[in-house]
């Protein structure tokens, strides 16, 4: 198993925020008081995936795998899929508490001009009962009038300083005697911008590291 597998978040109480605007701008979802459909968008291994995953269970602490619809936007980025997802999925009551379906839609950005055009209107009619969460490292390739329905969550490279104590934890795990000075210079080493990296950089470097050291005690 990854050390990616291993240790990424397994609640949304347990992902780290790189700044707190996000945990501002998520909270009204927590506490029920928005269905907005969210766009949540930033760089590469910022963590926006995981939290489209995980939020819906802090959101609703009895919603089934049934209740969520998840695709890939680039993959299936047709107007059928759009309407199919909207006109079934979305209307299909759900075995939760709230009476509450979530789409997530990865990779937005890659959804055609027809699916976009279509998915505008179809997010407002199911507002009530469904919540859309987007994720798209390119936010500008997504329509303007979608942008302007939905509430935008930028998730920016965390600092090193912010995954210091995960990489920390790690290679105690594995029995690493190392500095949290010395891994901290590891994870800033080389980054732009200068001391921010992603998730999943930051999980490789330590990797490295500890097989450089394994291979090193094996001498």
């Amino acid at each position: 198993m990854s050390l990616e597998s291993r240790y990424r978040p397994s609640s949304f109480r347990d992902i780290a925020f790189a700044t707190p605007a996000q945990t501002t701008a998520l909270s009204p979802y927590l506490n029920g008081l928005s269905r907005r459909p969210l766009i949540l968008f930033g760089p590469p291994g910022g963590g926006k995936t995981e939290t489209a995953k995980l939020l819906p269970a802090e959101i609703c602490h009895d919603i089934q795998p049934a209740d969520i619809m998840e695709f890939n936007g680039s993959k299936d980025n047709g107007i059928d899929k759009v309407r199919n997802v909207f006109d079934g999925f979305a209307r299909i009551t759900k075995s939760n508490s709230l009476d509450l379906g979530i789409i997530i839609v990865n990779e937005a950005d890659g959804l055609s001009k027809d699916a976009q055009d279509a998915l505008k209107g179809e997010m407002e009619k199911v507002a009530e009962y469904c919540l859309v969460i987007m994720t798209t490292n390119h936010i500008h390739r997504i329509q303007a009038p979608i942008r302007d329905r939905c509430r935008l969550v930028e998730f920016p490279l965390p600092s090193a300083q912010l995954l210091l104590p995960l990489a920390h934890r790690i290679v105690r795990d594995f029995n690493e005697d190392v500095s949290e000075a010395h891994l901290l210079g590891i994870l800033t080493a080389d980054t732009y911008p200068i001391g921010h990296l992603s998730y999943r950089k930051m999980f490789e470097r330590v990797e490295t590291l500890i097989a450089k050291r394994r291979e090193a005690a094996a001498k």
